[in-house]
């Protein structure tokens, strides 16, 4: 048996790692339903704040976050879409590079409040993991979509 399945067998948890703006950052393989190359998108005239535009993807018309002018970062290098879903809504990411992914231990234990939040371990580099959850209830808070706090019961 190899250490990523002893890792993910002793408490650990798959996540995927890309980069934003430069920066290192993960999420839950769980809440990734694509990534793709980032394909035009169409403006959104008075989007929320980091809403670069939408893209249809499988049928479904989404709003991509520009994760750089959230979270820190130029984004120059920003060219991929990452494709993320909660309890049936999705929201595209823009991202660099799509690294590997990685079997981090205790990502439960580090939930604490926010888009996103410092992970790391003597195993893995220090990165801001994404919580798809929060990040998709912000937006669609933004927009006025949502008024109450986030169910997180299945995370």
């Amino acid at each position: 048996m190899d250490s990523s399945a002893s890792t993910a067998e002793a408490g650990g948890e798959r996540v995927l790692a890309f980069a934003v703006g430069g920066a290192p950052f993960a999420c839950r393989l769980g809440s990734v339903r694509e990534i793709l190359p980032l394909p035009a998108l169409t403006p959104l005239p008075g989007a929320p704040r980091g809403i670069l535009g939408v893209v249809a993807v499988r049928g479904r018309v989404l709003p991509v976050l520009d994760g750089a002018g959230r979270w820190g970062g130029d984004g120059g290098d920003d060219a991929m879409l990452l494709v993320l879903e909660h309890r049936g809504q999705w929201l595209g990411l823009r991202c660099g590079e799509v690294d590997r992914v990685l079997v981090v231990p205790n990502v439960g234990a580090a939930v604490g409040g926010g888009e996103c939040f410092e992970l790391g371990g003597p195993l893995t580099p220090p990165r801001r993991l994404v919580d798809a959850a929060i990040l998709l209830h912000s937006v669609l808070e933004d927009r006025g979509d949502v008024s109450r706090e986030p169910d997180r019961s299945d995370l």
